[in-house]
């Protein structure tokens, strides 16, 4: 698959990434982004973003941490603990709630 292009005035998915990932999920993820169509990279880092904006997360923030073992599958954690870490509320209609599921699922 062809390196990203920047599109004029837009960032390319490496530098979105950088901007919302720790150093090493940052590299996964140009593993990823090379190995699924390029939508669905895209979508990924869609959702990652919205929820690096809700959170006010930088990179090296533990929230960042406790969000990158859930969606790389690198957490044992259950659902409810997983809510408890992020301080959240168990609520199916809760949109935040929706975007780690769908993180977690790309």
């Amino acid at each position: 698959m062809p390196p990203a292009k920047r599109r004029r005035g837009h960032p390319t998915l490496e530098e979105r990434s950088k901007r919302s990932h720790p150093a090493d999920e940052h590299t996964d993820f140009l593993i990823f982004s090379k190995r699924v169509a390029p939508h669905l990279a895209e979508k990924y880092l869609e959702i990652l973003e919205e929820l690096v904006e809700h959170f006010s997360l930088t990179p090296d923030h533990i929230r960042s941490d406790i969000i990158m073992q859930l969606v790389t599958g690198q957490t044992r954690w259950s659902w409810k603990k997983f809510l408890q870490l992020l301080k959240l509320q168990e609520d199916e209609n809760d949109p935040i709630q929706e975007k780690l599921i769908q993180l977690g699922f790309l």
